[in-house]
This record gives structure tokens, C-alpha cells and sequence, in this order.
């Protein structure tokens, strides 16, 4: 339910706010929140997460933000909160007194105890700010910005900040969880009959409930725990692993010792930051040597040096396990410290080395390893000619060490992101652990030339974009769709619907790229429209969107590889003929890559990804007879249709014609009424032939005499078509442009050919305009033959 003004002004009453704190609410509450840009020193997770709660989509600048506005949305003591609150001007302390510094809260939250400004940031950039700023401190575990609080606290609001290390992902994902499972349909029987198990064995895991049950399906059981019923622990437990989610009659047999009798069973997985010194357990190769001294121990010794060696032996095993190793570990040699670790090069000479090939590195140039190996051998022999300079074998692995630190002034942001070390397991996000839970959209400029049309003598190809919805916890491919431009944000709509066509429901929260398509307004008011959270990955990173890029380069290698008319990778692509290049290969029609991709997408169904034992399909149908709920259960009706489609200027209506759009006259009975007006429309984003029309506040579908064939055409060919009327004109253009060539050139050969002489053959004779003046007429040339008279026979 929406939280309204009355409902602000109410709250503000209630609590008996100061003029200046219902002031700042006020702004607060009005208006969209500002646009959010990227951090400059880590990437930025940008999300956009309709809100049940508040009515409207929250602007969020990180995963953390993400989380702590799920909790509020979950949480019942909160009645409203907003995000971006208005920009406010501190009083900062520095070492040079106090400087204004503007201020930019995360949110404002309305609880039933009354307001509170917060601030959630990174529990690393608090330390470093507690450590070097004068205007933050830390006290009883807590952080606190001493100007923002000094400032809110004036006008009565409390300032809060919340640190990363309090916001649980698990705590998160199951929140959504809950979230979903509360707009599915109840069954009291079911779930009575669940409260039922629970209450009787009063600590049990979710599977055993369900077999004894004898179902699959969760939703019963993960109602109860959104209602109260039963309870969970959300922060260690997940909601979506049934043989591991514990659940419990009352949350305090969750703190009890069976509980912690059934964690102690199960399988422990270390942490990243525990470490085992290597003198408790060395090395395979080494241990042996161990073994050897242990088993020399037992044995029998005779000879004095025997007893020697024994004698020290055990002199080293007492020691040993005195510091608490094993007696083999005791008496294995430590061949890990042995050798000559001493440098061969004087300290100078490799320090010169690292800064004058990083100088070389970083140069504007960019240019290769040789070039600088040679730049730094010309400065070392000027700046140490007493010392060789180091070897190509050691500049190639300084430079291989600065690889990392170098690459930024190299290749810009995009290359020092793809050189920078992986981060901690322990800080990534969640793996998604239901079907149409999180899914990656993404496009890719297919290696291959297909045939779109065919005039004037010649064959037309071109190189299509594909774009895909991948699920990230199935592997499976959701929708795909075509286009013959970039990007636009036509494509977001058409793989949309055909997600919705194909499964009656759309992804929960969807990931993609900073393009343009994807940043549209009309995306996030689709997004916001269907209920579908978008998270926009940190531009120029490449290590994100995993799942989409790799079934586009299975797409290149196991299949697209294979057709006619593909681009192959070719170092020297210069040297092919012209009648081998893809372009003379081609083939395939849109209407015969739509069923390629078709195909292909079912074979990576079939085909079990990585270590999984399940293949993707196999992966979807038991996760969503486990979670039925999951997605965005969804029909294709008028109101998805006209959702999904594009918006566009108004369009003037015509009495006799309608409406025109493109090349195309659209038409339907109400439009009569609507003669010489403009009305709002939306173009179909699938089928051109398709209008939406905006009269007397409802929308009326418009369609093209075109449109009557559609229904005799299969679903790929509906595409193929949309795809050519939609992105086709300027290929459209340029056959037309060439057949007005060949028009031209034929009325002009034929002009030449009215004006020249007309051509003689070889053995055409001689005619009488072109003989001499001086030879005599014919007939006369005729009488002076001398003939014979011609005999004649009967038979």
C-alpha cells in the first residue's frame, strides 16, 4: 500500500516533528531521486528495486543500499522510508579548521519510534575514515559521523550509519525469498497440515517436513515463516536449500542445543582468512624424508653414528611437539628454508630496473616489452656502467609484475579491471538458488552474415545483434531476440515477451550492462511497470556477466562455427578471395537463424554445465516444482501487450486513412471520432503492423491491412518480418538505391544507342549510297552479261 502526503503529514503530527524536520521529510517525499553515477574507486552496482511498501522503484548505489532497503521493506516497525534524501551542507573539522562539505544521505526511515536519517557505507571505508578524518569516531562499536550527526540532531532527527558488516546476504536473499512466496496463492489445508509436522517434532529440517508430506513443493511451509508461524534462522539458513534450512516452532528452540548438535553434524566449510603454518603439516615431497627419520627410530640402531643421528633425532621430536607438531612433522628437515636467497644483482641495480621499465610502461605509447627492454638497456648503461644491466628472462618478469599496476595507464579502466586480482569469496554475492530467481541480459553481434534480401541481380547480407536472457541459477536460456541495428530499447520489450510467451513468467530481478538500451527510461518504466528489479553491472568490467558471455562464446565455437556464412577468426583475413569471404557464403535467412538459435538453445538445455550432474532443464523443472512461486508470474494479454510496447510522440489522426506510422496506415472504428487530433501511441515492439492508441483513457489496438497475414505466419517468421520492417530501412534504402543506378544506366545505354549509326555485319553487302560516283547503274551492268537459254526435263 502506498504510503500518501495525508499519510506523511499524519506521521509528522503524530511525532511531533519540528517545522525543520517535517520540512526536510517534505522534500524528502517529492520529486524522483536523483540520478545515481558511479563510485570512483570501486565498482558500483547500480539497482533499481520496486518497492511493495512505498508504491514506487528505489534508486540504489550498491548491493549494500539493496539489502538494507529489502529489510526495510520486510521490516514491521517501518512505515515508510525514501531514498536520496535532499542534499545538505556540513561543517566538516580538517587540519585547517571547519570547511562545508556537501552531504547526501541514503535514506530516511519513518518508524513507529519516529525518523531517522542513514547512512550505509563499506565497513573497510569506515575504518580508513575513523583513522584519517577528524569528523568521524567509532564508540561502542558503532560509527558515527560527528558533523552529520551534530547537524539532523538540531533539527530532530537521529543520524544513523550503518556499516556493510551488518547487512547479511543470506538475510537478503531470503527476504526476497519470503517476498515472492507471499503473492502465491495459499492452500490452508496444506499448510495446516505442515504447522502440523513442525509443531510436533518442534526442531525439523524443511526436507523432512516435505517427505513426510510426501510433496515437493515449499510453499506451503515458506508461507508459514512469512506469516510467523513457524520461524528460521534467515541469517544462516537458506530458505531455498530444503535439506539445511532448519525450521522451528519458536524462535528460541533456534538458539538451542539441538540445534546446534544438528550444525556440529554437518558439513564445515573453512574460512578464507584460517591458515595452517607449513611447519604443522609440510609439504608431500618433504613429509617423506619424515617418514623415513620416524621409521629409522623404530628400527634397530647399531653403529655410534646410528646413535648419534638418533640421538638428535630425538632431541628434535621433543622439540617439536613441544610447539605442538606431530612427531613425523617434528622430524621432517625444513628444506623450505634451505639455499642462498641472496640476491645476484646489487639492490640498486633491480630498483632502477622496476622504475625505469614502469616509466616505459606508462609512457603514452604503449609500446611492447622489447621496445622497453631496449628503451631501459640504453638508461642503465648510462646511469650504472659498472653493473650489466638485468637480462631479457628478469625484465620479463618485472614487467609481468607490473602488469597489474600499470594497466590503467596503459588501457584506461577497462584493462586495469580485467588485471586486477579477484576479490574475496567471502564478499561475493550470493549465488541465485531458485529458477527466474536473477537472470543476465546481454547482447552480441553474431559472427555470421546472413541473407536478408535479394534484388537487382544481387544477394543482400548483413550481421545481426542477438540479445539473451540467461537464468543465472539453471543455466537455461529464457528468450533471445534479433535485431538489425545496436541495441535499442525495442530489443528489451521483444525478449521480455518472448520470455512471457514461452514460460508465463519473467525473471525476479534481471542483470545487465550500462548500455543505452538498458538505461532507457523506457526500460525502468517497464521494469517498474512488470515489478522487475534491474541491477546494472560496473561499466568496464568485464568480469561480470559470466553466464551470458559464456553462452555467447559457445554460440560462436560449437555452433555458429559451423554454418554457412560464418566469420571465422582469421589472423590473415586479408589473404581470402572475395568468393570465400562469409558474405559470398551465406545462406541462412533470419527465418533459419531464428530456428538455429532455437535449436542451439535446446541442446545447452540438454547439456549439464560445469561440475553439475543436472542438465539446465532438468535443473528448471525440479526447481520450480520445488519453488512454484518463483518469478514473475505473468500473462499475455492487452495490458502485458501494451506495457511491453514503445512509446512514441503523438500521432495525428486521419479521417480517411488513421494513423500513420512509418509506411503504414493504422486503423480502428474509434479513431473516427478522433479526426484532426493528436493522440498518445505506442508502437508495438514485436509486430510493426501493430499499433496502440490512447482514447478516452483507453487503450484500443490499431493494426495495418498487413496485419491480417500475420496469423498464417509461424512465430519465426513473424520475427523475421518485425525485424526487417523495424531495422531494415536503411538495407531497404540502399536496394532501391540500386536499382535506381541500374535504372539510370539502362535508359542511358539505350539513349547511346538511338544516336549511333546502327552497326554492319561482316558479310552485309555493299549498298548503293556507298559505291563510287564513277561505276555504272545496275541495270546496265545486267545487259552487257552474255546467258545462255536453260534446258528444261520432264519426270
Amino acid at each position: 500500500m502506498k504510503f500518501t502526503e495525508e499519510n506523511r503529514k499524519a506521521y509528522a503530527a503524530n511525532h511531533q516533528l519540528t517545522f525543520a524536520a517535517a520540512e526536510y521529510l517534505e522534500r524528502s517525499s517529492i520529486g524522483l531521486g536523483r540520478n545515481i553515477g558511479t563510485a570512483p574507486n570501486r565498482p558500483s552496482f547500480l539497482v533499481e528495486f520496486p518497492s511493495f511498501k512505498m508504491g514506487c522503484t528505489m534508486n540504489l548505489e550498491s548491493r549494500h543500499e539493496y539489502g538494507y532497503a529489502v529489510e526495510l521493506e520486510r521490516d514491521r516497525d517501518v512505515i515508510a522510508f525514501y531514498e536520496q534524501p535532499p542534499t545538505v551542507e556540513l561543517l566538516r573539522d580538517t587540519p585547517k579548521g571547519k570547511r562545508p562539505y556537501p552531504y547526501t544521505p541514503d535514506f530516511i526511515v519513518l518508524g513507529k519510534t519516529g525518523p531517522l536519517v542513514v547512512q550505509v557505507k563499506e565497513s573497510s571505508e569506515l575504518e580508513d575514515l575513523v583513522e584519517t578524518s577528524l569528523s568521524w569516531t567509532k564508540c561502542d562499536n558503532n560509527y558515527v559521523d560527528i558533523a552529520a550527526r551534530d547537524l539532523f540532531s538540531s533539527i530532530g532527527i537521529r543520524h544513523v550509519v550503518i556499516p556493510s558488516c551488518r547487512i547479511c546476504k543470506q538475510v537478503t536473499q531470503n527476504l526476497l525469498t519470503l517476498r515472492m512466496v507471499e503473492l502465491a496463492e495459499a492452500d490452508p489445508a496444506t499448510e495446516r497440515a505442515a504447522l502440523a509436522h513442525v509443531l510436533q517434532r518442534r526442531v525439523v529440517t524443511m526436507s523432512e517436513v516435505l517427505q513426510k508430506m510426501n510433496t515437493q513443493d515449499c510453499t506451503s511451509l515458506l508461507r508459514l515463516v512469512a506469516d510467523g508461524r513457524i520461524f528460521a534462522d534467515l541469517s544462516k539458513h537458506a530458505l531455498s536449500s530444503p535439506s539445511t534450512c532448519l525450521l522451528a516452532a519458536s524462535p528460541e528452540l533456534l538458539s538451542s542445543e539441538l540445534v546446534e548438535e544438528i550444525e556440529r553434524s554437518r558439513h564445515v566449510v573453512p574460512s578464507s582468512e584460517d591458515t595452517v603454518s607449513r611447519d604443522l603439516i609440510p609439504s608431500s615431497s618433504h613429509i617423506v624424508r619424515g617418514l623415513a627419520n620416524l621409521n629409522f627410530l623404530k628400527g634397530e640402531i647399531r653403529t655410534r653414528s646410528e646413535k648419534e643421528h638418533a640421538r638428535r633425532l630425538r632431541l628434535r621430536r621433543a622439540d617439536g611437539e613441544s610447539q605442538g607438531k606431530s612427531a613425523i612433522a617434528a622430524l621432517t628437515p625444513r628444506y623450505a628454508s634451505s639455499g642462498n636467497r641472496t640476491l645476484k644483482r646489487p639492490a640498486s641495480v633491480l630498483q632502477f630496473a622496476r622504475e625505469e621499465l614502469k616509466r616505459c610502461l606508462e609512457g603514452d605509447s604503449n609500446p611492447g616489452p622489447l621496445s622497453v627492454y631496449r628503451r631501459y638497456q640504453v638508461h642503465a648503461e648510462l646511469h650504472h656502467p659498472a653493473y650489466r644491466p638485468v637480462g631479457k628472462t628478469t625484465a620479463r618478469k618485472i614487467i609481468a609484475e607490473l602488469e597489474q599496476e600499470t594497466a590503467e595507464s596503459r588501457g584506461g579502466k577497462r584493462l586495469a579491471n580485467s588485471k586486477s586480482s579477484p576479490s574475496s569469496v567471502e564478499v561475493r554475492a550470493l549465488k541465485a538458488m531458485r529458477p527466474f530467481e536473477l537472470a543476465q541480459c546481454d547482447h552480441y553481434l553474431a559472427d555470421i552474415e546472413v541473407v536478408v534480401g535479394r534484388a537487382n541481380g544481387k544477394t543482400y547480407t548483413a550481421r545481426p545483434w542477438i540479445t539473451v536472457l540467461i537464468d543465472c541459477h539453471t543455466q537455461c536460456v529464457l528468450a533471445f531476440g534479433m535485431s538489425l541495428r545496436a541495441p535499442n530499447k525495442g530489443t528489451s520489450s521483444q525478449v521480455l515477451r518472448d520470455c512471457a510467451r514461452r514460460h508465463g513468467r519473467l525473471p525476479e530481478t534481471i542483470i545487465s550492462d550500462n548500455g543505452s538500451d538498458f538505461t532507457s527510461v523506457h526500460y525502468s518504466i517497464m521494469a517498474a511497470q512488470l515489478n522487475i528489479t534491474i541491477m546494472f553491472r560496473p561499466p568496464g568490467n568485464g568480469r561480470y556477466g559470466g553466464e551470458v558471455e559464456r553462452f555467447f562464446g559457445k554460440a560462436k565455437t560449437f555452433w555458429l562455427d559451423l554454418l554457412p556464412g560464418s566469420i571465422k577468426t582469421i589472423r590473415f583475413s586479408r589473404s581470402i578471395s572475395s568468393h570465400q569471404q562469409p558474405s559470398a557464403k551465406a545462406e541462412l535467412s533470419l527465418v533459419d537463424l531464428w530456428h538455429e538459435m532455437e535449436a542451439f538453445s535446446e541442446w545447452v538445455g540438454r547439456r549439464p554445465a560445469g561440475d553439475s550432474s543436472e542438465c539446465p532443464e532438468a535443473k528448471m523443472l525440479s526447481g520450480l516444482r520445488q519453488f512454484p512461486f518463483s518469478g514473475i508470474k505473468t500473462q499475455v494479454d492487452l495490458t502485458f501487450l501494451v506495457k511491453t510496447a514503445l512509446n512514441q510522440k503523438p500521432l495525428k489522426v486521419s479521417g480517411n486513412t488513421g494513423i500513420h506510422a512509418g509506411d503504414l496506415h493504422m486503423w480502428h472504428e474509434a479513431l473516427a471520432a478522433f479526426a484532426g487530433r493528436s493522440v498518445p501511441t505506442r508502437i508495438d515492439g514485436q509486430d510493426p503492423r501493430i499499433l496502440y492508441a490512447l482514447l478516452d483513457n483507453q487503450w484500443v489496438v490499431c493494426k495495418a491491412y498487413a496485419a491480417l497475414q500475420a496469423g498464417q505466419q509461424s512465430h519465426a517468421e513473424a520475427m523475421a518480418y518485425a525485424v526487417w520492417a523495424r531495422d531494415g530501412s536503411s538495407l531497404r534504402e540502399l536496394m532501391k538505391a540500386d536499382s535506381d543506378r541500374q535504372l539510370i544506366a539502362e535508359i542511358e545505354r539505350r539513349e547511346m544507342s538511338r544516336k549511333a549509326p546502327p552497326a554492319r555485319e561482316p558479310n552485309e553487302p555493299q549498298l548503293a549510297t556507298d559505291r563510287p560516283t564513277s561505276c555504272p547503274p545496275p541495270l546496265g551492268s545486267f545487259k552487257a552479261i552474255s546467258t545462255e537459254p536453260m534446258s528444261v526435263e520432264d519426270w
